[in-house]
């Protein structure tokens, strides 16, 4: 991994997620990591985890900094503003998912990305599954399963409480990840969900050819 090492990465935020991109990062070899958070706790209690990331004050200093690229792991309904802030300085951008809380966003930071040629990318991480990619090569594909009519995602893990999104699109969208990544010959497809905090479940159904 020694060819990452040199990398200069820019992080928006470094609570709950940002920790585990963080350690994603080193076991990458990547320590030239600059980190700015409006927590200034958490930025201390990060330092303390991480004593080699450089804490700095404001985004505008983050941006002002000639890095690599940037990971942005706030809250989703902040995404879009800031996101919009990044590319538009000509700089590679990661978004944690959910990207955005509506579609329209998501197609003009696309739009920005192209235009200032830049790499957007989303924290879907399920597309480059190594256990999907087997399925949908050597079992969907061959149509080992005849015609798939349902479909079922239960979680046992929900991580944090999300304030400013629903569980619809924290959990859920998940799911959907997997669905498209792991068989796209059933869609486009309608979806219906239904989601159950309690139980622990969130149920993809009625997925029909449109």
């Amino acid at each position: 991994m020694s060819k990452y090492q040199n990398f200069q990465i820019g992080l928006v935020r470094s609570g709950y997620w940002g920790t585990n991109i963080l350690k994603t990062l080193e076991d990458l070899n990547i320590k030239n990591i600059y980190v700015y958070d409006l927590d200034k706790k958490q930025l201390l209690s990060t330092k303390k985890k991480f004593p080699y990331i450089y804490p700095v004050n404001s985004l505008e200093q983050l941006l002002k900094l000639d890095l690599d690229s940037y990971f942005l792991i706030t809250l989703t309904g902040t995404h879009y503003y800031l996101a919009k802030k990044i590319i538009s300085k000509k700089k590679d951008l990661f978004i944690e998912k959910p990207v955005t809380l509506s579609s329209k966003h998501i197609l003009d930071l696309s739009k920005i990305s192209k235009k200032q040629k830049t790499i957007l990318m989303s924290g879907y991480i399920y597309s480059y599954n190594i256990y999907l990619k087997y399925i949908k090569e050597n079992i969907l594909s061959k149509n080992k399963l005849g015609k798939i009519k349902y479909i079922f995602f239960e979680r046992s893990n929900f991580g944090p409480i999300r304030n400013d999104s629903s569980c619809i699109w924290d959990l859920a969208a998940i799911g959907n990840n997997v669905l498209i990544g792991s068989n796209s010959t059933i869609l486009p497809v309608e979806i219906e969900e239904n989601v159950t905090i309690g139980a622990g479940s969130v149920v993809t159904k009625n997925c029909k050819k449109k």
